[in-house]
């Protein structure tokens, strides 16, 4: 299915986008950053006529680090953000399979999401008509926390990881996908209410949600530090 779906990376060059010169950019900052021994990288050396630009304090790019470090290799960087739009797309459908079929409990329910989800207009159209590769990650994760809601709120409370590795994939994403997420959780929360407090699963949400602060406390405070100027 990733195979299908990436089609319009098959050719020499890059298809025009709508923002696909500031991931671009950022992709060649972080090379830059990187080169110069900023882990994790804060300031990007390229951007505003070399004076630098603290993107990453305010936009997730820890899965840029993936073409950033092919760049590193000398591969070009047609070919660095390609291998990241294909690997999107990658994610994008293995989470969808491996949620919907949890849930489900069905192998068949969980192909056919995979299969209308790989192909979604609006999904493609963030990957390949507006370069929106925040928006495109998070989404690919979508499922995966979609799925660790329903463990933690019906299903085996055990797999509360679920929920910490999809929410801190999103935070490591796309902040406003992390927005309309939390917005989910809040109804889902609301409407699974009764069973949360009867089996008393607020435990395993409370370790949850500790745990996602404390993996993405690296980038969060920063975050909210520069947003407090």
């Amino acid at each position: 299915l990733a195979v299908f779906v990436s089609y319009p990376l098959y050719n020499d060059y890059l298809v025009y986008s709508h923002d696909i010169n500031f991931h671009l950019v950022r992709i060649e900052g972080l090379k830059e950053a990187l080169s110069n021994f900023q882990i994790p990288a804060r300031i990007h050396p390229l951007e505003n006529n070399g004076y630098g630009y603290a993107t990453s304090m305010v936009y997730p790019e820890l899965f840029l680090y993936i073409p950033a470090i092919l760049r590193i290799l000398n591969t070009s960087m047609v070919f660095s953000y390609k291998i990241l739009l294909f690997l999107i797309n990658v994610v994008a459908i293995f989470c969808m399979y491996l949620s919907v079929k949890n849930i489900s409990k069905s192998t068949t329910a969980g192909i056919i999401s995979a299969i209308i989800f790989s192909a979604a207009n609006y999904r493609l159209g963030n990957i390949f008509t507006r370069a929106a590769v925040g928006e495109a990650l998070a989404l690919s994760f979508f499922p995966l926390a979609i799925w660790g809601l329903y463990e933690v709120c019906l299903g085996n409370r055990k797999k509360w990881y679920i929920l910490v590795i999809g929410i801190s994939c999103i935070i490591q994403s796309h902040i406003l996908s992390l927005l309309f997420l939390a917005i989910t959780c809040i109804v889902i929360g609301i409407a699974f209410i009764k069973n949360i407090i009867k089996e008393k699963r607020y435990k395993e949400i409370a370790i949850s949600l500790i745990t996602i602060l404390l993996i993405n406390f690296w980038f969060i405070l920063p975050f909210i530090d520069i947003y407090k100027l």
